[in-house]
């Protein structure tokens, strides 16, 4: 355990001209977080940065934060269930927190965080079921809640009126 400690170290401290600092998240004000990048976060940050929104990206894979800082995206390396990470990108000030996650366990922990650490910020989540949604709902009754199928099916819907003729 002891050596893991040290590896975890050694790969944390290692000089990255992307880090944290570089991104300025202690003047950031009103600005959007999305936790997760993984598909849906990286398309969610590419919209956003196509509307020259300004955000900052969470993501516990190393190797998604280490191909996202080469093409200069603003995504640092964390684990979004721990609020000193949080604070890291200032989300006491943020005006939006996209909730970008697909194990529902860490979703309703950072939920419950977010409700603390974050009360003004408007949460966007992302569910898979219509029964995640009202039990989270429930919990978060102020909270958005997309449902990734019924996204799917209102882009499928829309999709078929077009007429080809």
């Amino acid at each position: 355990m002891r050596n893991l400690s040290s590896i975890a170290d050694l790969i944390l401290k290692e000089e990255d001209p992307t880090s944290i600092e570089s991104y300025g998240v202690d003047r950031l004000k009103n600005h959007i977080i999305v936790l997760g990048y993984g598909r849906l976060g990286r398309k969610i940050c590419e919209k956003l940065e196509a509307a020259s929104m300004q955000y900052i990206a969470i993501e516990s894979n190393i190797y998604n934060v280490k191909e996202a800082q080469k093409q200069g995206k603003n995504v640092i390396f964390g684990n979004a269930g721990k609020k000193s990470i949080l604070e890291s990108v200032n989300i006491h000030e943020a005006s939006t927190v996209i909730v970008a996650l697909d194990n529902m366990e860490k979703l309703h922990l950072v939920c419950d965080i977010l409700e603390k650490m974050a009360p003004r910020a408007k949460i966007v989540a992302k569910v898979n079921r219509f029964k995640e949604k009202d039990a989270l709902i429930e919990e978060f009754p102020h909270y958005e809640i997309v449902v990734g199928t019924e996204q799917v099916a209102r882009g499928m819907f829309e999709a078929s009126k077009v007429c080809r003729i």
